[in-house]
């Protein structure tokens, strides 16, 4: 009985990503129609068009002088969690029978994993959800009498702002309304709510990335936020892969 209870926790925390993955495409999808809508009556209520973020901004060499800190992120974090993984020789890495073939297998998975992500969720979370919340949370506001509002200007958009260094803060406190931060701070925490089977430190961690992954996109465009994070998750695939091969020698 104890055998089943842990193996089914084990699949249950398995089936977690897909789940999350499932409810963003969902959301996305509603978000189309809600921007749909929006955009053919009352088109002033997103102050965006709605593909205006899909025109690059600047070169590819001024995406990487400004996400280069980003790649950085990726290796010292992951050099901890791995050293961290290796010490305490936890992982499921150190009971894995690690062929050549096998390590390619991962490999690939991982890069075909990263090339999902960097696309979709940068497409979904950064654009379509984002675009669609800033319509959400206005109707929230509505339904709450001004609260909303009041708990953005106040509270929350100060909070962010002095968390992102004040980089943000043309879009927490937009000219058009604090509609923009808080679509943004909202549409940032479902990303967050995806990385929840990652543990404490996935949930903050993306969190935080995803605060930098906006101002990226509001700097250079979404294409350059769809490439930083695929280049993200890939230096992750990468040390991940190259850590089974060292521990299994």
């Amino acid at each position: 009985m104890i055998f089943q209870k842990k193996e089914k926790e084990h699949v249950k925390k398995q089936d977690q990503p897909r789940t999350k993955e499932r409810n963003y495409l969902v959301s996305a999808f509603g978000s189309i129609l809600i921007v749909l809508m929006v955009k053919g009556f009352w088109p002033t209520l997103i102050p965006f068009g709605a593909f205006e973020f899909w025109k690059p901004k600047g070169s590819i060499a001024d995406w990487f002088n400004s996400g280069w800190p980003l790649l950085l992120w990726a290796v010292i974090l992951n050099s901890a969690v791995l050293a961290y993984r290796r010490i305490r020789k936890t992982e499921k890495y150190f009971q894995m029978v690690c062929t050549s073939s096998r390590l390619r297998k991962i490999f690939l998975g991982g890069l075909i994993l990263s090339t999902w992500a960097g696309v979709m969720e940068e497409i979904c979370f950064r654009w379509l959800i984002f675009l669609g919340a800033i319509v959400v949370v206005r109707i929230t506001n509505i339904c709450t009498f001004g609260l909303a509002a009041w708990f953005h200007l106040h509270a929350l958009g100060p909070g962010v702002d002095f968390l992102s260094l004040g980089y943000l803060h043309s879009y927490l406190f937009h000219t058009a309304g604090w509609a923009v931060g808080a679509a943004l701070i909202s549409s940032n925490a479902f990303f967050r709510e995806g990385h929840t089977y990652q543990g404490l430190v996935g949930v903050i961690n993306s969190w935080l990335i995803g605060f930098f992954l906006f101002w990226i996109m509001f700097t250079y465009g979404l294409l350059a936020a769809i490439l930083l994070h695929f280049l993200y998750d890939f230096v992750c695939d990468l040390m991940a892969v190259s850590f089974i091969a060292m521990v299994r020698r």
